[in-house]
């Protein structure tokens, strides 16, 4: 599966303009064989001034190349974090797994994991069944 993030817009030097779109690709031998979309206007605000595009985070220190070992291990984290905070409410696990520095780019949402923490209960809604479908990851990245 390979997992694409797209911004269409007329102003692609605008990261508040157009439309943010995920294309999720299954490959059978070189051949794509199954495809999905999901696509809708990018936000034109934030309450941080993250777009749905940036990538804000610097890390302290260069990182290492990361092991396949290792990005199965990040795959298998956040796939079982969503599904045990978003699916079982568990959200004791924000402030073990989430960084005090967290940057959000859901437009609604402020940085950090305590901003997180007051808006959790509108992402996984009491009695809401959340499952996860599909997770991959690529170096540092993953996608739930």
């Amino acid at each position: 599966m390979v997992f694409v993030q797209s911004q269409v817009s007329a102003m692609p030097g605008n990261e508040m303009s157009g439309q943010n779109r995920y294309d999720f690709y299954r490959l059978d031998r070189g051949w794509i064989v199954e495809h999905w979309v999901v696509q809708g206007a990018a936000p034109t605000r934030s309450v941080t001034g993250n777009s749905a595009f940036s990538n804000l985070y610097a890390y302290p220190t260069p990182p290492a190349a990361l092991s396949k070992e290792r990005v199965e291990m990040n795959r298998l984290m956040v796939h079982a974090l969503a599904e045990d905070v978003f699916g079982k409410r568990n959200f004791g696990l924000l402030n073990r797994m989430w960084g005090p520095n967290y940057i959000q780019h859901n437009p609604y949402v402020a940085n950090g994991r305590a901003a997180l923490a007051g808006v959790i209960q509108y992402i996984a809604p009491v009695g809401s069944h959340y499952r996860v479908v599909r997770s991959m990851a690529e170096g540092d990245m993953t996608v739930v």
